[in-house]
């Protein structure tokens, strides 16, 4: 087909931690489907105003058939306004998709003069949308699926259509169609579309549509083309809700995960149900021996009622008793939300989920990591229609005033800003959990090593950004250890010591207070004894030739040698213990 198809995903930068490199796994499919029909269509993310250069490029070298928007609850005034732009200065189709547009009306359609949208799962409709533009087929109006406003201003939503039912059937993401696609180390895969619960705040739940699984066989492939192809890659995210759907399943995918690990190093990341892990916990430890390092569970909240409003069908002991199998299964990170803003929140709601908060870090000390999320009333969504039946009330149902990052709602007990202030509560109670129990030592060292090595991946933890690397000289000291460079002196045989080399794991003139006439690290005042051990740590002697050359300066101050050495190699430990010292082989 002569012309082309732009597809676009824009969103302003914020100061969130909204990343734009991440691949848009719903657009790639769709220029994959639409090149198997014939339409060259490509993939732009990014700012808007530089998507507007692109196309300004786009349409001086190329026919463009249409241009196709992601829209969802954070970026539709960008794309409303884009779109304007561009029927405005170019006369082009513009179609909508995305999750938000079952929450478009009359007015944000004529205003955005978009020539209509497709709800629900877009392939189908949109290859057949596009051949009713290029006169291949009948009256575009008449598809299922289709939103548009008529002559007269009229809203008209035609019953969803057509959706694929096999998903093997479709071709994988066509990463090669995006045209801005930076260098990866991590890629998202789908296996599979759809999902069985209903919560009254999940866009995904509220929809119709049928769960459908990937064959283990096709995922296996797509991971393996993604390695074949990608030489940085080493994380991949399982991004869907079926991932847990069945213990058969995810025992087949876990063995071709294996496999895939022995030819190629990576680790992964998947979403999981409270309810399912529970029923079937065995399935944890198959996912850590293949390789997952992260998994993030919907909690919620830590009061049964909430849970029950929101129709999450979990309890707050399964919650407890799925958090203890994936610690004893060995999972490294675990990752859960609370949501604030939500049914009848209020100072109790907020206690107890502070309580909560606490008992979870204490479950899974250096493993949990918990964060509150503001309740977005999301198109469709039970409480979106209903808010009064949840006890809130919906103070800004377009998001104008958020990215996510202040509450729209507010309940008879708090406000808006009391709900925003009791977010910011929940995030330091939490913090201040992991730190306390870091410094009693309630973390064991192989976890804290573990956070470190698998943050080389990309798996970042809070317990990495917010604990480790706030404690002075905890950063330097695992960072050394997870590259395998060092070793603490546990570790090595005690009648091989002497051969390796103390290293201090910061830098004097940076760390070593000397202003008032000695030398202090922070409220640790050293002896004359202790500097001088210190300042040999360097790496580049071995432990017995640092204990000969301080010894000769101080043999005069000490009995025996023996003694000496004794109280060096205490004080070698102590400094240790303390994060300043690790050993570095020959």
């Amino acid at each position: 087909m002569e012309g082309r198809v732009l597809l676009f995903n824009i969103h302003r930068i914020t100061s969130d931690i909204l990343n734009l490199e991440v691949e848009s796994p719903g657009l790639l499919a769709l220029a994959a489907f639409l090149e198997t029909k014939g339409y060259d269509a490509l993939v732009y993310q990014g700012e808007p105003s530089l998507a507007r250069d692109f196309l300004g490029r786009q349409s001086k070298e190329n026919i463009i058939l249409a241009v196709g928007f992601y829209c969802d609850f954070e970026n539709r005034t960008e794309v409303s306004e884009m779109s304007r732009f561009i029927a405005s200065n170019y006369g082009l189709p513009v179609i909508f998709g995305g999750p938000q547009v079952s929450g478009m009306d009359a007015e944000y359609i004529s205003n955005s003069k978009c020539t209509a949208a497709i709800a629900g799962e877009g392939e189908i409709t949109l290859w057949r949308f596009l051949d009713c533009l290029c006169e291949q087929g009948g009256d575009w109006r008449e598809l299922g699926g289709v939103v548009y406003v008529d002559e007269s201003g009229t809203l008209i939503q035609k019953p969803c259509g057509n959706i694929v039912q096999n998903l093997d059937e479709l071709p994988l993401p066509a990463l090669h169609r995006w045209v801005n696609r930076p260098v990866r180390r991590k890629a998202h895969v789908l296996t599979g579309r759809g999902c069985p619960f209903n919560c009254a705040f999940c866009h995904e739940g509220s929809l119709s549509r049928s769960v459908r699984l990937r064959s283990v066989e096709h995922v296996l492939h797509e991971v393996e083309t993604i390695l074949d192809n990608e030489p940085y890659i080493n994380y991949i995210v399982f991004a869907d809700d079926t991932f847990t759907l069945s213990p058969e399943r995810v025992k087949k995918l876990c063995e071709g995960l294996v496999r895939l690990r022995q030819k190629r190093d990576f680790i992964w990341y998947c979403e999981g149900h409270i309810k399912l892990l529970d029923k079937w916990p065995e399935m944890l430890a198959d996912m850590v021996e293949a390789g997952m390092v992260r998994l993030q569970m919907g909690i919620e909240s830590g009061v049964q009622s909430v849970l029950d409003k929101y129709n999450k069908g979990t309890t707050v002991p399964q919650i407890e008793n799925v958090i203890k199998a994936a610690v004893d299964a060995g999972v490294h990170q675990i990752v859960g939300f609370f949501i604030t803003g939500g049914p009848f929140e209020s100072r109790e709601t907020i206690e107890r989920n502070k309580a909560f908060y606490e008992r979870l870090i204490e479950l899974a000390p250096g493993i949990i990591e918990l964060g509150p999320s503001p309740l977005m009333p999301y198109p469709d969504t039970d409480i979106a229609r209903c808010p009064g039946k949840y006890g809130i009330r919906i103070l800004d149902p377009k998001g104008n005033t958020t990215f996510s990052d202040y509450p729209v709602t507010e309940t008879e007990a708090m406000t808006r800003e009391e709900i925003a202030k009791a977010q910011k509560e929940l995030i330091a109670h939490g913090v201040g959990v992991m730190m306390r129990l870091f410094r009693q030592g309630k973390v064991p060292h192989e976890r804290v090593l573990n956070c470190f090595r698998f943050h080389s991946y990309g798996a970042v933890s809070v317990w990495y950004t917010a604990i480790y690397s706030q404690v002075p000289f905890v950063h330097g000291y695992y960072t050394l250890l997870a590259r395998g460079a060092v070793s603490r002196s546990d570790e090595i045989p005690e009648n091989r010591i002497e051969e390796w080399r103390p290293q201090r794991t910061m830098e004097i003139w940076h760390d070593v207070d000397f202003s008032q006439g000695f030398p202090r690290i922070g409220r640790d005042v050293l002896s004359p004894l202790e500097f001088e051990l210190l300042l040999y740590s360097t790496g580049k002697l071995c432990l017995c030739q640092v204990l000969d050359i301080v010894y000769d300066k101080f043999s005069g101050r000490i009995e025996t040698r023996r003694e000496f050495d004794d109280m060096a190699r205490r004080i070698l430990r102590s400094f240790e213990k303390k994060y300043w010292l690790v050993y570095a082989p020959l």
